[in-house]
């Protein structure tokens, strides 16, 4: 059936604050829950010959029919490299299990659709950016508009919401996104149709909200810290263009609490340039995670996934274990195994170089096609760096806690002890 798939995959090493503002808003730092962020990045990817960013594809199912509905389903890697703070998707770190689409939210500043206080709500911005200097570091004035991300069926771009409430394409395209909200409230849903008619429903959303666990009440601070939001909204339902047929989409829902440290930030009196303080916030995210169990199509064929209970891709949620594809009985699948452990050299007590066992966070080894009766030959997938684990103290949490990464969030490797802002060296 299949041929044997090595893929050597190289981690530039990274776990990624989410960051949802440009500075100078220090509370927008969060994160985003990890299936969330692995469809934002994979949606913002540009893999093509000029960026050199490499991307690993493995086909599990595809779809189509006469009315004009089409799905595919794959595993995707993204290249680029890991940031440091970045987290495990459902099918392991670097990883997106495609399922057809999402839509997904870069906060800047307050989130667009907060009643009152968000952009979209919002008086115009003041001409006296001076005296409202503060609501804008705290969160309170909302300047900027969010970036809405979408990846639906193989096609992906950028959007955002004006103040007359029009939705505009980044690029421009002849697609039509339209949403649903009530009058000063949140957007609960969107709908995309594309060119040929064919209709794409989200309206499963994904509601998160930050808290600031430190400095919350004096320099870090935020008007909407705990407010829930939405980030992401999933796909539902593919719609043919006149209405014959629909691909629906089941999901279970779950609560997800996640830790996490805000970028460093530091205060600079300008007279004489000293260090007067620095701030090393830290924050909770809670989310509301959707989990697909299901994809019904017109023709009875049912797509299930099932989860792992040997394997998580975090403290609390399970990772997916099989892909089972049937019609009125089971045709074939695809299991997934993963790797938490690896093996490197190191010191022991009594300063002999042997090998330890390291944790790692969660690593997709393989992908394996199987029948009722036979297992083919796998997909299998190696690492060049395997990525520490936020938990084992043999890494002093990596750059957690000694920030060892650099300007872009990677990793190199260089203790940094409590501070994360470059020093400034003055020539003689």
């Amino acid at each position: 059936m299949r041929k044997k798939f090595f893929c050597f995959l190289s981690f530039g090493l990274a776990a990624v604050f989410s960051f949802g503002q440009d500075a100078p808003n220090l509370a927008n730092g969060t994160q985003l829950s990890p299936n969330t962020a692995a469809a934002g990045k994979m949606s913002s990817s540009q893999v093509n010959h000029f960026t050199g960013t490499m991307g690993v594809s493995i086909p599990i199912y595809s779809y189509s029919d006469n009315s004009g509905l089409s799905l595919s389903i794959s595993a995707q890697h993204s290249g680029g490299g890991i940031r440091t703070s970045e987290q495990s998707s459902i099918i392991g770190m670097g990883w997106y299990l495609n399922t057809g689409g999402s839509i997904t939210r870069i906060v800047r500043g307050i989130p667009d659709d907060v009643p009152t206080y968000g952009f979209m709500y919002a008086a115009a911005i003041p001409t006296d950016f001076r005296s409202n200097g503060d609501k804008y570091y705290f969160d309170s004035l909302d300047t900027q508009q969010d970036i809405f991300q979408f990846s639906v069926n193989g096609r992906s771009g950028k959007f955002v919401i004006g103040k007359n409430k029009q939705i505009v394409l980044i690029p421009e395209s002849k697609i039509k996104i339209q949403y649903t909200a009530q009058a000063n409230q949140k957007i609960t849903s969107f709908k995309i149709t594309t060119e040929d008619g064919v209709k794409y429903i989200f309206d499963k959303g994904e509601m998160t909200a930050h808290h600031i666990d430190t400095y919350g009440d004096t320099y870090f601070k935020s008007q909407y810290s705990g407010y829930p939001h939405y980030g992401a909204w999933q796909l539902t339902q593919i719609i043919s263009p006149f209405y014959t047929d629909t691909i629906k989409f089941t999901y279970t829902t779950k609560s997800l609490n996640t830790g996490f440290a805000y970028p460093q930030a530091i205060f600079v009196r300008n007279s004489d340039k000293v260090v007067t303080a620095t701030f090393d916030a830290t924050g909770t995210n809670t989310s509301s995670i959707n989990r697909l169990t299901k994809i019904t199509f017109p023709d009875k064929k049912q797509v299930d996934f099932i989860y792992s209970d040997a394997f998580k891709y975090d403290d609390t949620d399970n990772a997916l274990s099989k892909i089972k594809i049937s019609d009125t009985v089971f045709r074939y699948g695809y299991a997934f195994d993963y790797q938490t452990w690896y093996t490197g050299r190191g010191i022991n007590f009594y300063g002999d170089s042997v090998d330890f066992d390291y944790p790692t966070n969660l690593l997709l080894k393989s992908i394996t096609p199987y029948t009722l009766k036979e297992a083919d030959k796998s997909y299998q997938f190696v690492y060049n760096t395997p990525y520490p684990n936020y938990h084992d103290h043999a890494f002093g949490n990596n750059d957690s806690v000694n920030n060892g990464y650099d300007h872009w969030g990677y990793f190199n490797g260089r203790n940094n002890s409590t501070k994360s802002i470059p020093h400034r060296y003055r020539d003689l």
